[in-house]
């Protein structure tokens, strides 16, 4: 998702999680029931978690002139009408350099799933559980995955499989999705 300037998004939500993972530095004003007119700089590689609970209201919106790029993801906890949380952790190059970091350890989703991430500058095998569902998305840079080429933007969704194996010959970054 890309936010132009000065443009502000007004939303309404209950029992969802919404992360915003910072792919570059973002400038956001935000206005919620929790953070009352407040802009954050959220640096690349951070992450960033609004627990909707009960109910929040917020606004947010770009305050500089240079386009904002993040990821944003969606999800239902399996616990309902929580008190609502706005929070934000930063994860290092180093938490995610050649191994996938568990994002989820420091921003929990109350759900059977997991959050991965990684930057990767060589290749890299993954064990996986072939009883669960996977979605990977390539954030930036080219790898091969189990044998399939990807670029920046590419997705890719797998069950039954035991294990990944990235090639990479540039710095990849890449999330993955661990769903029960």
């Amino acid at each position: 998702m890309t936010i132009e300037f000065n443009q502000k998004v007004k939303l309404q939500c209950t029992n969802i999680r919404i992360w915003k993972y910072s792919v570059t530095l973002l400038r956001v004003f935000v206005d919620t029931q929790i953070v009352t007119e407040t802009i954050l700089d959220i640096p690349a590689g951070a992450v960033q978690r609004m627990s909707c609970g009960s109910g929040i209201r917020h606004t947010e919106g770009n305050t500089t002139d240079t386009p904002n790029r993040y990821l944003q993801l969606w999800i239902r906890p399996n616990v309902k009408d929580t008190e609502p949380i706005h929070e934000w952790y930063q994860f290092t190059r180093e938490d995610k350099l050649n191994k996938f970091c568990d994002i989820t350890e420091k921003l929990p989703i109350k759900q059977d799933a997991r959050l991965l991430s990684g930057i990767f500058t060589q290749n890299f095998n993954f064990d996986l559980n072939s009883s669960r569902r996977y979605y990977l998305y390539v954030i930036s840079g080219t790898s091969t995955l189990n044998d399939i080429p990807l670029i920046e933007g590419d997705g890719l969704s797998f069950t039954e499989e035991n294990k990944i194996n990235i090639i990479t010959d540039t710095e990849t970054e890449i999330i993955l999705f661990d769903l029960g």
